[in-house]
């Protein structure tokens, strides 16, 4: 018994179809954006491992990151003592990739991009920088920030009153109009 073989580089079971100039195009530049976003990914996995490696970069974040969970501030920031969770650790967490995504954090790991359109920090990056903090820790799995001082009581918002330019002018014109003229 014999068996054919096929003697060209067509596939019996996938034959090859002819494709017209259009398709081609489409096809083309389908490659094309393809490549353009591996190199994106390939430029992004760069950026990150030489950030990771930017000393400057790294004690900034720290700085940040330790100033969010300084006992100053978070006696007056209610939106991150309401981030941070007590039920493994007794000092409180919050999630990393939250933290991550505040926007001062994105600019310090952004670089020249606008703060509207750059990507949260890198997770990894941002538990990198923490190594040896004396104000925060990374959890094993670095998935929480955790602080390494008690949560301080809430201080209660202190309202200052803000004249206004218009408002100093009120003011300024009334102080200078005599007391003795009254309107009648």
């Amino acid at each position: 018994m014999s068996s054919t073989i096929p003697t060209s580089s067509e596939n019996p079971l996938h034959p090859q179809v002819k494709e017209d100039g259009a398709n081609s195009k489409v096809k083309e530049s389908e490659r094309l954006a393809r490549n353009d976003e591996e190199r994106a990914q390939i430029y992004a996995r760069k950026e990150s491992i030489r950030k990771s490696f930017d000393p400057v970069l790294l004690n900034r974040l720290r700085a940040q990151i330790e100033f969010y969970f300084s006992p100053q501030n978070l006696s007056r920031d209610t939106y991150l003592r309401s981030l941070l969770m007590y039920k493994f650790y007794p000092t409180g967490a919050a999630p990393l990739l939250i933290i991550a995504s505040f926007p001062k954090v994105r600019s310090l790991c952004a670089g020249d991009l606008p703060v509207n359109i750059a990507p949260p920090a890198d997770a990894a990056l941002v538990a990198r920088s923490l190594d040896g903090s004396e104000v925060v820790a990374v959890s094993p799995d670095n998935a929480w920030i955790i602080c390494l001082f008690p949560t301080p009581p809430l201080l209660p918002m202190t309202r200052q009153r803000i004249k206004l330019p218009a408002q100093r002018f009120v003011q300024s014109a009334r102080e200078t109009i005599p007391s003795n003229t009254k309107k009648n």
